[in-house]
């Protein structure tokens, strides 16, 4: 998996959602010293009359190296975004791929979630 490979399959998930995602940015950066894309989005949860319930807003920001795709997330409702994103942000900026060591998938947190294939890592910091 390259970085460009892993990028546009997200955008094309991205951009055939049946969903009602509102994309807000979507830019180049660094994830452990690594070239990474980040993608902030909002979702917004209808009821089954579809009365809006609330908005939920997500970062994404990956890289990958090796072949392995190391992504981060955070989720929180919209109004309280700008609140944890100081937050996010240092868990990006303190994000550190170690050599010599191999990465792992911990399936303690969510058991509903089958182990990402191709090794890959998830971390993903989520917020009420």
């Amino acid at each position: 998996m390259t970085m460009e490979k892993y990028t546009n399959q997200s955008n094309n998930a991205f951009t055939n959602s049946t969903v009602s995602i509102k994309s807000i940015e979507s830019t180049t950066t660094t994830l452990g010293g690594n070239p990474a894309f980040i993608r902030v989005w909002a979702l917004p949860l209808f009821d089954n009359t579809q009365t809006l319930l609330s908005t939920k807003q997500f970062l994404q920001v990956w890289t990958v190296k090796n072949n392995t795709v190391y992504l981060i997330i955070a989720v929180s409702q919209a109004k309280d975004f700008a609140h944890y994103l100081p937050t996010v942000q240092k868990i990006i900026d303190s994000f550190q791929l170690i050599p010599g060591t191999t990465p792992s998938y911990n399936n303690s947190t969510n058991s509903s979630l089958p182990p990402p294939t191709n090794s890959s890592t998830m971390c993903a910091p989520v917020c009420p």
